[in-house]
């Protein structure tokens, strides 16, 4: 079906989230194992995925049926019991593996098929580990198909809750197949357990397992497009946030995830054109949600697959909130890297009745512009009423403009939305560093490592179209002016183009040929650097076109002058021939006629 486009958004978070799979549960390996640790979501999640993925030997690979998870993670307290089902095929070798974190001193779990009636009851009991350990395994072989169940039974927990998780693993005839050599699971897994940190946590479950669903914090298996749509059951309470997070390995270009209330109600969707979608909401009632993936584009294997090409790994996190809603940003000064819409919605109104400038850590939208990575949430805090911010500033001086500039991860979306709100911002032509140093707003993109090309563009064209021309040679503590930055630390010449070709005409010659606190033009310093020959080129086709252009070039310009006028008369005179011609008898051809027949005065009439 057809859906608006939507920017990607995946980056670097898969190898973010790896790492911190195994840095975070390296560092909680070091404690000593019979000491309780307190409890750490990030640290605790992350240990429980690495004690999963490690006993994912050789010969043994994670269950790869489309459309049926394989693995689980789940927060636990003591006495729970969680069910955990899954498909098997009669004769095939599985492998269940648990793992608890190390606040979970014993896990124990029974194998169940429930399509076979045993004793009266309605399971039958497979095989079961009772044994005294946190991390239990139980190696079966199937015999019928059918859904199966493992039933998990957390036995003791230090503490209030603790962390616990699940995997089905099938006997694989490859014998170098394991963990190691497969890289899907484990950057899927580390994009969805990066979700998880100080501030999130997995939710709370409601005292076991879930009516008419099984309760888990975070899922993964494979999914394929054009099946059936895997779903994650979990709890919510009233008066919380929530997130949903869903993610794929690289081949997955395309999810989507709905979230579903306990009355069965939409209660938001993330339909874009990504693999990364995420819903975040407010709770306004307990019950039982539901989260449903859905796959709309896999790529094909770079390589035939042991597994379905058509399907792939992807997963689904549930987070909730730990910090207070609207206080947590006094707490965490990097809070807009992960605010949401709907954050600036409940929370900024709020805050704005108490503290609206605070000098030292700035205005909500000064921090949003140098945070934030959701340009929405950019525009909501320009829409609020009553922020009235929009020139104030911190780190002595800097508007939001200036920090959007310097430090905004999407600089250019950032810079069009308050440009858009208010071109007066160009006002503050000045942007002060945390030194005291201060260059301007020019000076401040430029010299960004990443400095983009959309974002310098907005600031020249604005800066023309209100002809503001002091700021295109404004001057910092060396001397140099926007266009001997560029040539100091541009890597594409676009970035030159735009100082100077979108520069008024006047202007040209005077950019050019400035020099700085040294005396050298912005093309000596671009001849200097060893990777500064194409801006180097680009300058001196500038110099020789506006500074001290050739007998040809001035010929040039003077034909593209007059090129337009003899066009248009060529155009009139075309235009009357055609009227005389049509029209030989009408009184502008007789006009024409008479005009072109008419004899010089004392010269002999013929008649």
């Amino acid at each position: 079906m057809p859906r608006p486009a939507v920017g990607g958004r995946r980056s670097s978070a898969c190898r973010d989230g790896v790492a911190k799979v195994f840095g975070l549960a390296a560092a909680a390996a070091l404690a000593a194992p019979a000491q309780a640790q307190e409890a750490d979501p990030g640290r605790d999640v992350a240990e429980v995925t690495r004690g999963i993925l490690e006993r994912v030997e050789p010969g043994w690979q994670l269950l790869t049926v489309a459309d049926s998870w394989s693995l689980a993670i789940s927060r636990i307290t003591e006495g729970d019991e969680k069910r955990f089902s899954f498909p098997v095929e009669t004769g095939r070798d599985y492998r269940i593996v648990a793992v608890g974190a190390p606040g979970v001193r014993d896990l124990d779990f029974c194998v169940v098929d429930p399509g076979r009636e045993a004793g009266g009851g309605s399971e039958r009991e497979v095989e079961c580990h009772v044994l005294r350990d946190a991390s239990p395994v139980l190696d079966f072989t199937a015999d019928e198909t059918g859904l199966w169940a493992a039933l998990l039974s957390a036995v003791a927990v230090d503490g209030p809750s603790s962390y616990a998780g699940i995997a089905v693993l099938t006997r694989t005839p490859e014998a170098g197949v394991g963990i190691a050599g497969d890289i899907p699971s484990i950057t899927t897994l580390g994009v969805l357990t990066s979700f998880v940190d100080e501030s999130w946590n997995l939710p709370r479950n409601s005292g076991g397992s879930a009516a008419g669903g099984d309760e888990w914090g975070l899922v993964m298996g494979s999914v394929a497009v054009d099946g059936s749509r895997p779903q994650l059951s979990f709890h919510v309470e009233a008066g919380e946030d929530y997130r949903v997070l869903a993610a794929g390995e690289a081949r997955v270009t395309d999810l989507d995830i709905c979230v579903f209330d306990d009355m069965d109600e939409v209660v938001d969707c993330d339909r874009g054109m990504d693999a990364e979608p995420g819903v975040a909401f407010y709770a306004t009632s307990t019950g039982l949600y539901r989260a449903v993936l859905e796959p709309y584009a896999i790529d094909a294997p770079d390589r035939e697959a042991a597994s379905d090409p058509s399907s792939a790994r992807a997963g689904l996190v549930v987070a909730m909130r730990i910090a207070d809603r609207c206080d947590a940003w006094r707490r965490e000064p990097e809070y807009f890297e992960r605010a949401t819409v709907l954050d600036v919605e409940n929370c900024m109104p709020v805050w704005l009745h108490t503290t609206p400038h605070d000098p030292s850590a700035g205005t909500p939208l000064i921090q949003a512009a140098e945070h934030s990575k959701v340009p929405d949430v950019i525009e909501l805090l320009l829409e609020i009423p009553g922020l009235d911010t929009l020139t104030a500033g911190y780190r002595s001086g800097a508007t939001a403009l200036g920090v959007a500039v310097a430090f905004s991860p999407v600089p250019e979306e950032a810079t069009n939305l308050l440009l858009d709100h208010s071109p007066g911002l160009l006002e503050s032509r000045s942007f002060r560093h945390d030194d005291g140093t201060a260059t301007s707003l020019l000076h401040a993109a430029l010299l960004r490592p990443d400095a983009n090309v959309g974002a310098i563009g907005r600031l020249v064209t604005e800066m023309v179209e209100q002809r503001m021309h002091d700021p295109l040679l404004a001057r910092d503590e060396m001397g140099d002016t926007p266009l001997h930055t560029a040539a100091r630390v541009a890597t594409r010449p676009v970035i030159v183009r735009h100082l100077v070709e979108d520069a008024p005409r006047e202007l040209r010659r005077q950019i050019l040929t400035a020099a700085n606190n040294d005396g050298r033009t912005a093309v000596e310093l671009a001849r200097e650097r060893k990777d500064g020959r194409r801006i180097a080129v680009q300058l001196e086709d500038y110099r020789a076109e506006y500074v001290s252009p050739s007998i040809g070039r001035r010929l040039s310009r003077l034909r593209d002058a007059v090129q337009p006028i003899l066009a248009s008369a060529a155009a009139i005179a075309l235009f009357l021939f055609t009227v005389v011609r049509t029209f030989p008898k009408s009184p502008f051809a007789r006009l024409a006629h008479s005009a072109f027949n008419r004899l010089p005065a004392g010269l002999p009439n013929d008649e």
